[in-house]
Order: structure tokens, then C-alpha cells, then sequence
């Protein structure tokens, strides 16, 4: 740490001294309280390139109180006792740089791969720096990022569906410059910047967890957000079909309107179903000549039991631990593998897939789902 004088502590062979430094070296080591647009670590490795003959020495994050230097033990946080870092700018070692780490002892990684691994700082100066130097970044306003953000958010999705670590860790950036982008033109016309949104984030997560940072109980979430809603439909968005009527039913069941298990939406299911069952016996559905449904009284009153159907089906996935968006999207999955499967079986045997009827090709599709149950996958009727 600094002294008054100018003076840098240093520590070697387990014994502080006093080393006295120029003012271009003092105003290195103190390089974690400057804000340029670049990081500190990154400040620090440009920084290092021109110190001559730097020695490794130990900066002391001081607390204010006095320290016995034998004293031994752990250490709590830099923010509450005294912490010691290793600060070597020049000194290689084979191509390596030398971090310390107060439990690891010296972090040898490559050079290369201490450089490429980027902070949050980094990308924030970044994305300042496209706003001042980029014409089109310089351009973009909310609205104009809306599309980006639904679309990279869909991309990210699919990542995550696939599996696909590597699109994944890219789709997440492009998630993370979405956020980045709207938080520093929020910046630019002094509405919040970063460290709002972090705030906020960190007041919200500590207040969904009372039996964590509060001393409070466990509370479902859904019933300490109901308590400040004036409607079920207040504050949520627009979301696609399953998925808000997933979310309207959380919602409901946070203020005490569900089934206690599985069995009522089970029940729910059967009920709905033999009311369409009804409809489509009673009321027919007419078609136009061109095979078009009419839709006219009959066709909405179908239209609205399905519906029902559907809410049902999704309720007893709910209750089950399922999101029924997922489950579609897995079921979607299978059907497409599946189809592709019968598709290429009905090529192989001369079948043209459009003329080999109803009879062939639901055959081959038993064939193709016999081989996958046969693998280990539980049937599923489908």
C-alpha cells in the first residue's frame, strides 16, 4: 500500500520494507481506482510492457487497522481486513505471467490466455466505444433494438435446446450486447446507466429470497409478487400462447386458486375432451369446396372448447413440473426426426411419400418407432 510520502510497502521473504517508486510507477499501481474505458487487468497488461525492470512486491489493501506482519490465518474479504496481492507487471516466466491467488498459489497460465479472458468492463468500454465511433451503433435508439434483442433471444433459446455449448457461450454474448446497448444509450440521455440495472438486480434477487439475506421465511415468489398486483394480467408481456397461459396459472396459484396434485387437472383434461368430443358430434364442421373450414357460429364454438382443451392440457403440465412450451418443443423434435426417418425409409423402397397412402406410411412410421422405443426411449404412443 501507499504511504503518505509516496512510499510503496512491499513484502519479500515474508518481511515487509519500505520501497520508495517514481510517480510513473505509483500511478500504475494504483491503477484500479482510474476509470478509462479500458479494464483495470487490461490497463495493467498494456501498462507492464513498459515498466523496467519491475520486481514483484505486495500490495496492501488496508482496512485502516494495524496489522502484526508475522500474524497468520485466513482472511476474510479485501472490503473487511487486510488483503495481499503479488503485483508483478514485468516478470515472465517461460511466456507465463504470475498471479497470486491467496489460497492457489501462482497462476501460470499462458500469456494468450490470460489476455483473451475479458472482464464486463471490457465490454462496456466497448460498447461506449461503438456509440461514439460506429455511425449505425451511434444510431440505434430502444425501439429500433427491439427486433435484435426478441431474435437474439430466440437464438440463445435454441442453443439451449440443441445442447451446443460453443453457440451457446456466442448467442449469450449477443444477449449480453443487447442489454449492454440498451443500458448505455439509457446512459447517453441520463436515465440509468449499468450499475442501476445491477442495483436493481441485486435489491430484487435479495428480496425473492427473504429466508436468505433478511432473516425472513421461504415464500413462494408468486404469492409476495401477487400482494403488490392490482390483476393477474398486471405486468405481464405479451408472451406466446403456452407460455403465458403457463404464467397466468402461476399466477392464479399464487394467490391460492390450483388443484393440490395432478389428479384435478388430469380429471380437468378428460372433461375438456369429451366436451369437444361433443361438439364435433353435434355440430360438424362444414368446408368450403377448396376443403377451407367455414367459420361461422360452429366453427368459434369449437374453436373455444379446444381452447379449453388446451389450457387444461397445459394446467396438468404445470402441476406435473413440465413447461408445456417445452414439451411441445421436445414432442415438435420427435415428430420432425421421426417424419424424416419414414421420408427416407419410403425412398429407399420406391415410395413416393405423397401417393403411398395413409396405410404405408403409417406402417413405416410404427417401424421407425419401434426401433427408437427398442433403443431405450420410453414409448410414448405417438
Amino acid at each position: 500500500m501507499f504511504s503518505n510520502d509516496g512510499v510503496l510497502v512491499g513484502q519479500h521473504g515474508g518481511e515487509y520494507e519500505n520501497r520508495s517508486i517514481d510517480s510513473g510507477r505509483a500511478q500504475f499501481c494504483a491503477f484500479g481506482h482510474r476509470s478509462d474505458t479500458k479494464s483495470p487487468w487490461v490497463q495493467g497488461l498494456e501498462g507492464a510492457r513498459h515498466l523496467d525492470g519491475a520486481e514483484t512486491v505486495a500490495v496492501g489493501l488496508d482496512d485502516g487497522k494495524q496489522r502484526d506482519a508475522g500474524a497468520s490465518g485466513e482472511r476474510s474479504s479485501i472490503a473487511s481486513q487486510r488483503a495481499e496481492v503479488d503485483f508483478d507487471p514485468g516478470a515472465r516466466m517461460g511466456g507465463h505471467w504470475l498471479t497470486r491467488h491467496s489460497k492457489s498459489g501462482y497462476d501460470t497460465r499462458p500469456e494468450e490466455a490470460m489476455q483473451d479472458k475479458s472482464t464486463l468492463e471490457d465490454t462496456l468500454a466497448l460498447m461506449r466505444d461503438l456509440r461514439a465511433r460506429c455511425e449505425w451503433d451511434a444510431t440505434q435508439t430502444h425501439d429500433s433494438l427491439r427486433p435484435y434483442l426478441i431474435e437474439e433471444a430466440h437464438e440463445l433459446d435454441e442453443a439451449i435446446r440443441d445442447g451446443n455449448d460453443g453457440q451457446m457461450q456466442e448467442e449469450l454474448g449477443d444477449v449480453l450486447l443487447q442489454v449492454l446497448f440498451h443500458s448505455v444509450v439509457a446512459e447517453q440521455r441520463g436515465a440509468f446507466d449499468i450499475g442501476d440495472v445491477a442495483a436493481g438486480l441485486i435489491t430484487k434477487m435479495k428480496r425473492r429470497h427473504p429466508h436468505l439475506y433478511d432473516g425472513g421465511e421461504r415464500q413462494p415468489w408468486e404469492r409476495m409478487k401477487a400482494r403488490k398486483r392490482a390483476s393477474i394480467e398486471e405486468g405481464l408481456p405479451n408472451l406466446p400462447s403456452l407460455h403465458r397461459a403457463h404464467r397466468l396459472q402461476d399466477r392464479a396459484a399464487g394467490v391460492g386458486f390450483d388443484w393440490p396434485d395432478v389428479d384435478g387437472p388430469a380429471a380437468k383434461v378428460e372433461e375438456e375432451l369429451g366436451e369437444v368430443r361433443v361438439q364435433l358430434r353435434d355440430h360438424p364442421i362444414e368446408r368450403t369446396p377448396q376443403g377451407a373450414p367455414v367459420h361461422d357460429e360452429r366453427h368459434a364454438a369449437l374453436e373455444s372448447e379446444l381452447g379449453d382443451l388446451l389450457f387444461a392440457v397445459v394446467n396438468l403440465c404445470r402441476k406435473a413440473g413440465v413447461h408445456a412450451s417445452l414439451a411441445l418443443d421436445r414432442a415438435n423434435a420427435k415428430f420432425t426426426r421421426r417424419f424424416a426417418e419414414v421420408e427416407r425409409i419410403a425412398s429407399e423402397r420406391g415410395l413416393v411419400v405423397g401417393e403411398a397412402g395413409l396405410a404405408a406410411l403409417d406402417a413405416i412410421w410404427d417401424e421407425v418407432k419401434s426401433r427408437e422405443t427398442g433403443n431405450g426411449e420410453p414409448g410414448t404412443g405417438n
